[in-house]
């Protein structure tokens, strides 16, 4: 099952969920101290998310202040890789039924268990029968 602990200091790496995001790109306070916590170069993006963000833009203004945003405060878009698309597959054969993943958040998943990096999410349970990942629960 995810590990989730609230206490537990901030991992050196953390992959941040798309809810994150979201949330930064409002200028909501806690989402910008959260991720301000952790050093530019220990943050990441699943191209998952990068692509569900960009698909949400209304216009050629938000594209660029999220890709700003990205730019600004992010070390890397991380790529699909053949061992992150290995593991989203076991992931679905195993938790498809049982527990209605979303593929973006099985993919998510996969690339932070691919590169044994901890996931910043709001979304603890959509990630929490995942076995191995490491959450890092973001609170609004």
């Amino acid at each position: 099952m995810g590990q989730e602990n609230p206490q537990a200091p901030v991992l050196a790496t953390l992959i941040f969920d798309s809810d994150v995001l979201i949330w930064i790109l409002r200028g909501h306070g806690k989402a910008l101290q959260f991720a301000g916590a952790v050093a530019p170069r220990e943050r990441n993006v699943s191209v998952i998310s990068y692509l569900e963000l960009i698909r949400g833009c209304r216009d050629q203004r938000e594209a660029r202040d999220f890709n700003e945003l990205i730019e600004g405060w992010f070390n890397e878009v991380i790529p699909l890789k053949p061992e992150a698309t290995d593991t989203a597959v076991s992931l679905m054969v195993k938790y498809g039924l049982s527990h209605r993943p979303g593929v973006n958040d099985v993919l998510i998943a996969a690339t932070a268990l691919s590169r044994s990096e901890a996931l910043a999410t709001g979304n603890v349970k959509h990630f929490a029968y995942v076995p191995g990942l490491v959450v890092r629960p973001f609170h609004r």
